[in-house]
């Protein structure tokens, strides 16, 4: 008989062997065709066929509606606990077995994981499996559609005053790092090479073509990712700056000591990670800029840290060989915000998560 326990050895048992997976690839294991691609290791189809066998025997052990609905919570909720784990998409795409679960859910039972559901896995990031979980837990209970999640103020509102927030918080840290005076952030350098190709148009000019032209593609490529908050980064993040370089101007500038700059270029670069989670994690919209690494992140299934380290990289040796100017700060601001910001994620995502639920609540 299959019961609660061995479902959870299931998903303990697939986390040792890809974590010894793991353990035995090279560091670029999988990119670029090098080495063996732990995502690719056998551990990982054996868990996928283990958990379908597992629910069919659950099935037929005739199991209590509060098993059904407790073997369906872990089931959906386990991706969204572990998204940084090496186990998160193998489990997000076995997620399709619980489809099977979702008929002999209660109805409030029902209404509690749609509810969840929602929450863990915003509806730009679902693939096909997770559209029809979505249905099914719609069917059961009763609605007509998609899930109801509170209307446009409950749904829109907290993500906007979210990525406004993450927007300030962004921008002080650009603010401390242009103020510093020590080089250039990767992406204007890149802006600043390509305004030596187009010295009839000024920096703001290239930087907002740059932007437009990122958006245009990303139109092409998954159209899902450009938001509301792609455009209100484009549009506010100069006002900000200006704003706290008129606060800030005072405190750090050029002529400040070396020590002080070299801290401020650091701290800036600490919290521009952080204020760039919490707009990623607001799900309202990320900068253009930074959507490039948030992509290829998604797309690749690589880690958000390495791959901006990377974006960064390309930006800035793009830009200096057509003319950019990399600095001290340059490199500092590449080697620090991408891994900072991998830091942040579950922690920007707990708060959001947090903020969220809360505005919802005020609302009933």
């Amino acid at each position: 008989m299959a019961d609660l326990q061995q479902l959870e050895s299931i998903y303990q048992e697939y986390e040792d062997k890809l974590a010894q997976a793991e353990k035995q690839a090279g560091l670029f294991a999988g990119a670029f065709n090098m080495g063996d691609d732990p995502r690719k290791d056998a551990c990982n189809q054996l868990f996928y066929e283990t958990l379908g066998q597992w629910v069919r025997d659950f099935l037929e052990s005739n199991p209590t509606p509060e098993e059904v609905s407790q073997a369906a919570a872990w089931i959906l909720g386990y991706p969204a606990a572990n998204r940084e784990s090496g186990t998160y998409w193998m489990a997000y795409a076995a997620q399709g077995h619980a489809r099977s679960l979702i008929p002999l859910l209660e109805r409030e039972a029902a209404e509690k994981l749609a509810q969840e559901f929602n929450r863990q896995y915003p509806r730009r990031d679902r693939m096909p499996v997770q559209r029809e979980l979505m249905k099914a837990l719609s069917a059961r209970t009763g609605a007509s559609g998609a899930h109801k999640e509170g209307g446009i103020l409950g749904t829109w509102l907290p993500r906007v005053v979210l990525l406004l927030i993450g927007l300030t918080i962004a921008h002080l840290g650009v603010t401390l790092f242009l103020l510093a005076n020590l080089g250039s952030d990767p992406f204007n350098v890149l802006i600043q090479g390509l305004h030596q190709l187009m010295p009839n148009l000024t920096h703001g000019t290239v930087h907002i073509a740059v932007s437009l032209l990122i958006i245009l593609v990303l139109l092409v490529i998954d159209r899902s990712y450009v938001r509301i908050g792609t455009f209100l980064c484009m549009l506010l993040g100069g006002p900000i700056i200006d704003l706290f370089n008129m606060l800030l101007g005072g405190i750090v500038s050029p002529s400040s000591p070396m020590a002080v700059r070299v801290v401020a270029v650091v701290l800036g670069c600490g919290i521009l990670a952080f204020g760039m989670t919490i707009v990623i994690k607001s799900q309202a919209g990320t900068g253009p800029n930074d959507l490039v690494a948030v992509v290829l992140s998604d797309k690749t299934k690589w880690k958000f840290g390495p791959v901006r380290v990377g974006v960064d990289v390309l930006f800035a040796l793009t830009g200096f060989l057509l003319g950019g100017t990399v600095g001290a700060g340059t490199l500092i601001c590449m080697a620090v915000v991408g891994p900072v910001a991998q830091v942040f994620m579950p922690f920007s995502e707990k708060i959001c998560a947090g903020f969220t639920a809360r505005v919802r609540s005020l609302q009933q």
